[in-house]
């Protein structure tokens, strides 16, 4: 009579030692109820290797076992304790008092995060163009009526200027914006914005990838 293969001892003994002594019956049997199933259906071979997996899976938390100590909770344990009822106990006492300082806290999270994304906006602002530290947007300063302000456009003619008056420039582009009229067939689209740009600005601004 042929003996009936047995899953490896070492995955047992690796079980074994891992396993809460409370479930490891159950888990075990599991185990080898899987591993006859497939031992029948696809070999000898993948059923160890699906049996020992079974056992790498079956290692976590809630099945590893613990020393008497472990639910004794340490001085740090015991002070976060201490300190979390006391705060409950408070904050049921004094509701007004938790409500204010819990939308005072809610408050200055909010304000964090805003201003954390406008930072990071701000320094990553425009940095997929190639060089982009290289590139520059020229602006126009105006009085009016004893105030002085800025604008983020400047006369179209600023470009050639550039290049003619100012040293160590490699290129310049503009741009402008528009509304245009379209008609197509027999039907019509008015102010359509769009951006008139010259045949360099693809060369300054391209994208780095």
């Amino acid at each position: 009579m042929t003996e009936r293969p047995a899953p490896p001892r070492w995955a047992d003994r690796f079980l074994s030692w891992y396993c809460n002594p409370e479930l490891l019956e159950e888990i075990q049997g599991d185990a080898y109820e899987l591993y006859y199933e497939r031992l029948a259906t696809e070999g000898r071979r993948k059923a160890t290797f699906k049996y020992i997996w079974d056992v790498i899976r079956f290692c976590r938390v809630s099945n590893v076992k613990r020393s008497p100590e472990f639910n004794e909770p340490g001085f740090f344990g015991t002070f976060w304790n201490l300190n979390m009822k006391i705060a409950i106990r408070n904050s049921i006492r004094n509701r007004m008092v938790f409500v204010v300082k819990l939308s005072a806290l809610a408050i200055c999270l909010a304000f964090t995060f805003l201003l954390t994304g406008f930072v990071i906006n701000e320094l990553s602002y425009d940095h997929h163009y190639k060089n982009y530290d290289r590139i520059y947007r020229i602006g126009s300063r105006a009085e009016m009526q004893g105030k002085v302000t800025s604008f983020a456009v400047s006369p179209l003619p600023t470009a050639g200027a550039l290049m003619d008056e100012v040293p160590g420039l490699e290129r310049t582009t503009k741009f402008i914006y528009v509304n245009m009229h379209v008609e197509i067939e027999d039907r019509q689209f008015f102010r359509i914005p769009t951006y008139n740009v010259d045949t360099s600005f693809l060369r300054m601004f391209r994208q780095e990838y």
